[in-house]
């Protein structure tokens, strides 16, 4: 037990306050002899890291060992909020707002007209040539992945 509790002290590592039962190990009904088996231990860099720390025993259901439950008030290193550049108001609401019939255009004529957008085989110079006949249905599925998240295109 000496090396045990050498190893620790070299290890500089620190034994939480558990909370709960005094005891994890318990023999038989009696609950006689009993013993502090099981514990978490930290180091110093680790108790600086996570705050609050709690170390404490859960009901014992089966074993005869006490499970134990750590607790700590944050996980993961604090996000710093920079505050940066922002976008104003109205570019918000420019960025949120529905494509216009003209810019979807714009952006089907400025494609390559050899490249197919999907498993469907049209290419690009399919929809530039017959605007007219798709624009209906073009506008109305970009609309709709915009308004919805969906893509409700052709499989």
């Amino acid at each position: 037990m000496t090396d045990f509790t050498d190893f620790i002290e070299d290890a500089e590592l620190v034994d939480i306050q558990l909370a709960g039962d005094v005891f994890t190990w318990k023999k038989g009904e009696g609950h006689d002899p009993a013993a502090r088996l099981d514990r978490f231990l930290i180091s110093e860099e680790w108790e600086n890291t996570f705050k609050n720390i709690k170390q404490s025993t859960l009901q014992r259901v089966i074993s005869d060992h006490c499970p134990l439950l750590l607790e700590c008030e944050r996980w993961r290193p604090q996000f710093i909020a920079r505050n940066g550049k922002m976008i104003s108001e109205g570019d918000n609401i420019m960025l949120q707002s529905q494509f216009t019939e003209d810019e979807i255009k714009d952006c089907v004529m400025a494609c390559a007209g050899d490249k197919a957008p999907g498993p469907d085989g049209y290419t690009m110079a399919f929809f530039i040539t017959c605007w007219e006949v798709v624009r209906k249905e073009v506008v109305a599925a970009v609309q709709n992945f915009h308004d919805h998240d969906n893509s409700q295109l052709s499989t």
